[in-house]
């Protein structure tokens, strides 16, 4: 094992706080960008009230103006498929 000198490991401590002060930093710095950015473009994607034959959105469209209700609402209509295995119950392996 290697041994070091009490000054080597307090510059070793101190550069390693740096660098992670330095790497939450630049995370919390990227965090806040991306979601200033969603913010922005998700407020302009939004239809302006009062636009003549602009029909009013709904809540979901209006978030996520890609969201497709009327798909949406076709597929839950839609009854689930019927399976005759439980999932619960692994079959037997094979010989």
């Amino acid at each position: 094992m290697i041994r070091v000198s009490k000054q080597t490991e307090k510059w070793g401590i101190r550069v390693l706080g740096v660098v992670c002060v330095a790497l939450v930093a630049s995370l919390g710095w990227k965090l806040l960008r991306n979601s200033n950015s969603k913010v922005s473009a998700a407020q302009s994607a939004v239809a302006k009230p009062g636009k003549a034959g602009k029909a009013k959105k709904d809540d979901l469209e209006r978030f996520n103006p890609r969201l497709n209700l009327a798909l949406l609402k076709q597929i839950e209509s839609q009854p689930l498929p019927k399976t005759a295995r439980n999932p619960f119950e692994y079959p037997p392996p094979p010989a």
